[in-house]
């Protein structure tokens, strides 16, 4: 029997090489190098997106921050508006107070049988226009108003004491006091 073979075999060499050769070490090294120049970029890859990541965050609480910072300015001028708002109605009850008590003795000291018309303040010095029934009252009205803390001196001014009418029944007198008050 012949045989024939139609495909045609050459005898090949093999072109599988191991590593494992004395030629082959420069190679390996190559092959290692590049390996860990790859995983080193990798890892500072990942590392930059990480800081980045913190980058941003940082970078919204410092702009928070910023926020925070501004509204506490306002609020402090607000505060020194309230401070000073809170001052001054300080300083006007003070001095309201003081108008207030004496108003307060000019009318608690006032006898019966007198009213009063008019009353003014200026300075330390208050002007007080009344009338009354009787002359007595208002002589017991200038003692009082003479016995009151705060008041250093009691006056009639430069119109007195008037009789505007008399009637059946008595008299009507108006009168015009100065009260002079202690500094």
């Amino acid at each position: 029997m012949i045989e024939i073979n139609l495909l045609g075999t050459t005898k090949t060499k093999s072109k599988i090489k191991s590593y494992g050769t004395k030629g082959d070490k420069g190679n390996l090294l190559t092959l290692i190098m590049i390996a860990i120049v790859v995983i080193e970029v990798i890892v500072l890859a990942l590392y930059t997106l990480h800081l980045n990541n913190k980058v941003d965050i940082l970078t919204q609480k410092r702009n928070s921050l910023r926020n925070v910072e501004r509204e506490v300015r306002v609020i402090k001028a607000k505060l020194k508006q309230v401070q000073l708002m809170t001052t001054t109605i300080k300083n006007l009850e003070k001095g309201r107070g003081i108008a207030y008590r004496n108003l307060k003795n000019i009318a608690d000291v006032m006898p019966n049988g007198l009213w009063l018309v008019k009353v003014d303040k200026k300075g330390k010095t208050i002007r007080i226009e009344g009338k009354s029934f009787t002359t007595e009252a208002v002589a017991q009205y200038m003692t009082n108003l003479g016995n009151l803390k705060d008041v250093s001196k009691v006056n009639f001014d430069s119109r007195g004491l008037v009789r505007l009418s008399s009637n059946r029944g008595g008299d009507v007198y108006r009168f015009y006091i100065t009260v002079f008050l202690k500094d």
